[in-house]
């Protein structure tokens, strides 16, 4: 039997070594309450047309509108945190989306990403949806070359309210308004039947409502908004060179919301932790990456119906994989917290190569030591990249908490 002991400074050291060596690129992240009104608003994400490539039609500038402006009204987005973007979509027969940076121009690139072996892109927005049916609302990434008029890698995800494509083995093939497409790539593999264009994510069956009394029973079959009820979803996307995987976090409370309460609503924040639904896909992107980012209507098409919806917290970032084998989500959980430490803790030692995530083998080498606590150090508090990829803010909490289990004896039998 053998003992170690960390020191609190020794935990330290290491800890902020990792943290550098962890270093991800955010090149938006928007939570839009730094704005002091919806014209401080618009100059950061400027109203242009569909593709990017010229300004909205003068009709279409106040489309979308802070919820703190005087034409918008906050109570109807329960749930909402500080300021968001009141959006109602183009006109009908106009194309209108707010877009970061502004009209892409030869002179003007708001930024451009691609991902590589090293590095992925990640992109996560909050929606919220009143639950009519009526809503066509979505984030958008893509490529505009504004020489040629060009758009590649085009991807959405959001709100939608037509029927789906039929290419994706498994996906719902009813209206359920969650929606996601990929277009315009280099590649589709199998098992794809062509370019996912408008599919809906697969969500549990058990949040359809069951048959009863009470307001909103159906019991169809078809999980759609209806049965879901108005709220804030948050929609993510991580892109690496050949494979896209979108998830979609219902009542973005971390949880796969699957009971109901007496009243036949959701419980929010009640269940297993994860997400409600989650696919990849396995696309491949063009090496031209990404250089638009948009809010609004999807490509093409109006949503000036009477749904309720709005966005906060886009995040976009180019994310450090590490070389794409690190992990240090030993339970699973996608998150890397404490209990992950306590498997690594457990199985310190373990150096004949047998070895597997579970016992606490971050890097893949079959051995359980030093090596993986730094892999654990680096995505402490993340959302574990080989899922999701995207790190929650480094706060001081959890930089303390780190510490404090670093001081903790660790006895390996």
């Amino acid at each position: 039997m053998k003992a170690r002991l960390f020191s609190l400074a020794a935990a330290m050291a290491v800890l902020t070594v990792a943290t550098a060596a962890w270093a991800d690129t955010t090149i938006v992240d928007d939570n839009f309450d730094g704005y002091t009104d919806t014209a401080d608003f618009q100059n950061t994400w400027v109203p242009t047309q569909g593709n990017g490539g010229a300004p909205a039609d003068a009709a279409n500038l106040d489309a979308g509108i802070l919820t703190s402006d005087p034409f918008s009204d906050p109570n109807l987005f329960p749930g909402l945190q500080g300021q968001a973007v009141d959006h109602i979509g183009a006109l009908a027969g106009t194309f209108m989306v707010n877009q970061y940076g502004g009209v892409i121009s030869e002179s003007n690139i708001p930024f451009s990403i691609t991902p590589s072996a090293s590095e992925s892109v990640f992109v996560s927005v909050d929606i919220f949806d009143g639950a009519s049916g009526n809503e066509r609302m979505t984030l958008g990434l893509r490529n505009y070359d504004p020489v040629s008029g060009d758009t590649v890698n085009l991807l959405e995800m959001g709100h939608y309210n037509a029927a789906p494509n039929t290419n994706v083995p498994g996906a719902p093939t009813e209206v359920t308004g969650y929606a996601y497409r990929v277009i315009l790539f280099e590649s589709y593999d199998s098992p794809l039947l062509g370019a996912p264009n408008w599919q809906y994510f697969a969500l549990p069956q058990e949040l359809d409502r069951p048959d009863g009394t009470g307001p909103g029973f159906d019991d169809d079959e078809i999980v759609s908004t209806g049965d879901i009820g108005a709220g804030w979803h948050r929609y993510t996307a991580l892109i690496t060179p050949d494979e896209i995987t979108f998830e979609v976090d219902l009542f973005r409370d971390g949880k796969t919301n699957t009971t109901r309460d007496t009243e036949g609503n959701i419980e929010v924040g009640v269940g297993a932790d994860g997400v409600d639904a989650s696919i990849t896909l396995p696309v491949g992107t063009f090496a031209t990456g990404f250089n638009s980012l948009r809010i609004g209507g999807p490509s093409g098409l109006s949503s000036a119906g009477p749904g309720v919806t709005a966005f906060d917290n886009v995040l976009l970032q180019l994310i450090d994989v590490g070389g794409g084998a690190d992990n240090a989500d030993f339970n699973g959980d996608l998150i890397v917290d404490g209990t992950d430490f306590l498997t690594w803790q457990d199985s310190f030692g373990i150096a004949d190569g047998t070895a597997q995530l579970s016992d606490g083998d971050a890097n893949g080498d079959g051995n359980v030591d030093d090596a993986d606590l730094v892999v654990w150090q680096a995505q402490y508090g993340t959302v574990t990249p080989a899922v999701a990829g995207v790190p929650e803010p480094a706060t001081v909490s959890l930089l303390l908490g780190a510490v404090a289990l670093l001081a903790v004896r660790r006895r390996i039998g």
